[in-house]
């Protein structure tokens, strides 16, 4: 029996085609001799990472998430880890001990040399730190690459690194509800749309409706109407979910210090697991004695679009009990709160407007009916225009000398011209070395002259890989854009402005944007810049999530001065 189990045992150490029910003790060797017949653990499998992959999961704005790395040496002699690459995402970090770095161009690249080695025990491990601190809501990847060596052998070991890969979002429509003037006693229902925007689930865990300055012993003239599932609702990306708040004003509106209605106010708050955490509606109305005109903006299509989207408004629906409606005003403020007015006419009962600009774009709607009354309050409409999914640039600017900046023509305003350089681009030579600059190189050089080049793969038109200048703007405030959906990997893209004709308007204040994935990377300070002048705003890395500004002399942004009208737009 005894020698039964040993021969089992000596079995188990063996390959399978070595064991037989014959084996005897007398024929086998002794049990040291087949463990010091295993050959050594090679140099290159010593290092292993647990876990190999490091999954952060949903994260909200600014919320810090940290995950342990577990490196293991699988060897018997220790392993000195002398440094890492980290890529991609620079909302990535790793820590070591008290040291800590976040991904940049240069950790990518030049990665980092640690002053002293990191040593990993034989059969031992080691634990560092890594991090996510989300700044947006796009999926995130990065990858860190750990260098070591043993027996002068090196090794490297790879982890990637992914992060709000489903993200959940929220949008609701109206983002303000707004009942207007509404006759006291009467009791108005209006529902308020929620939509789940992201690639995630939306979970909506709370609702709760909040008087905001209710005087001491009045009724709430807002109510929260009861809803048939119990909470929490969970909404599918593309689905919509709808709560309705009742209004009943109490009393007719004074007015404040301005001569504006006081109003009814309250807030809805929403509950949520969207990125950017809980979401509030603001709700008001105000009480008057006579019915007023209602504004009522109707568009199709969805109240979020993509920049340089031209969207029909329409009041055709607005109404009055005391007769025709027969006067239309409309106006529409731009995210950088300019205000100007739409339409030629009055009688215009609908308007189109292209959104370019970056940000909420608001229509606001007043009429009047035939009998003279106005509407008591506008009507709006909330529009936000959203960056290219790959790379999109914007330039925008004011001048100071311009008395109308919002008319529209040629030499109505100052002229300024984005640039967007391929980096193979030589064009002209701006800094008088005698060498090529790259402004103004065809093809290479996207901007009114070079509007949409061939950049990539020619003759799939699936495939977005060709910038575009998706508007040029010849009379002042802009916006011009660049977007350009599918970068180069590891490609470096530079950015210029130039100051083509001031049209004798004087110098201008400039802006860049730049938006990466759909995430602002870089917002510049106001640049001022003069006729002929070519701003040289920086390089950006698409593919790295990386914009590096180029600054001159004392830190001050880099401009050259250039012949102005350098090219004729006749």
């Amino acid at each position: 029996m005894i020698g039964q189990r040993l021969a089992a045992t000596v079995c188990a150490l063996l390959t399978m085609s070595a064991c037989t029910n014959e084996v005897s003790l007398g024929s086998m060797p002794p049990v040291l001799d087949v463990i010091e017949e295993v050959p050594p653990a090679s140099p290159e499998g010593c290092l292993a990472a647990t876990p190999f992959r490091v999954e952060f999961g949903v994260v909200r704005r600014d919320e810090l998430v940290e995950r342990e790395l577990r490196i293991t040496n699988g060897c018997d002699v220790p392993i000195e880890l002398s440094g890492f690459t980290l890529s991609g995402d620079s909302d990535f970090g790793v820590a070591i001990g008290e040291q800590y770095w976040k991904a940049t161009p240069e950790t990518a690249t030049t990665g980092v040399e640690l002053n002293l080695a990191w040593s990993v025990p034989p059969r031992g491990e080691v634990i560092a730190r890594l991090s996510y601190e989300a700044s947006q809501p796009a999926p995130a990847d990065g990858v860190l690459v750990w260098r070591g060596e043993v027996d002068q052998v090196s090794l490297s070991l790879v982890v990637k690194l992914s992060a709000n890969q489903e993200t959940p979002c929220i949008a609701t429509q109206p983002k303000t509800l707004d009942y207007g003037g509404k006759v006291v006693g009467d009791t108005i229902l209006r529902d308020v749309a929620i939509t789940s925007c992201g690639d995630g689930e939306l979970r909506i865990d709370g609702v709760q409706l909040t008087m905001v300055d209710l005087k001491e012993g009045a009724e709430a003239p807002f109510i929260l109407k009861e809803w048939d599932e119990p909470l929490p609702w969970l909404i599918a990306p593309g689905e919509t979910r709808v709560v309705a708040v009742q209004y009943t004003p109490e009393e007719v509106a004074g007015l404040d210090e301005e001569g504006d209605r006081l109003r009814d106010r309250a807030t809805l708050l929403l509950k949520t697991n969207a990125f950017d955490g809980d979401h509030l509606v603001s709700v008001r109305g105000f009480g008057v004695l006579d019915a007023c005109p209602e504004a009522v903006i109707e568009f199709a299509g969805s109240p979020s679009v993509p920049a340089a989207t031209s969207v029909l408004f329409q009041g055709g629906a607005s109404w009055s009990i005391d007769g025709a409606i027969t006067s239309y005003h409309w106006t529409r403020e731009r995210p950088g709160g300019e205000v100007e007015a739409l339409g030629a006419g009055s009688d215009l009962t609908s308007v189109s407007v292209e959104l370019s600009t970056i940000g909420e774009h608001v229509v606001r709607l007043s009429v009047e009916d035939d009998t003279g009354q106005a509407s008591c309050a506008p009507a709006e409409a909330v529009i936000t225009v959203l960056p290219n999914d790959g790379l999109h640039v914007e330039l925008v600017w004011t001048t100071d000398g311009d008395p109308n900046p919002l008319d529209q023509g040629f030499e109505k305003g100052t002229d300024l011209d984005l640039h967007l350089l391929h980096p193979l681009a030589v064009g002209e030579d701006v800094d008088g070395d005698g060498s090529g600059d790259g402004w103004f190189d065809d093809p290479l050089d996207v901007f009114w002259g070079n509007l949409h080049p061939n950049w990539g793969q020619v003759g799939d038109p699936k495939v977005t890989d060709d910038p575009e200048l998706l508007r040029d703007d010849v009379d002042s405030l802009g916006p011009e854009i660049v977007i350009l959906g599918e970068p180069q990997a590891g490609a470096s893209y530079r950015i210029g402005v130039h100051s083509w004709s001031e049209h004798g308007f004087g110098p201008s204040k400039a802006r860049v944007r730049i938006w990466i994935g759909g995430v602002l990377k870089y917002s510049s300070a106001l640049v001022l810049l003069h006729e002929g002048d070519l701003w040289e705003v920086g390089a950006v890395e698409p593919s790295a999530g990386q914009v590096a500004p180029l600054l001159g002399a004392g830190d001050a942004p880099q401009i050259w001065q250039l012949e102005p009208g350098l090219l004729s737009k006749d």
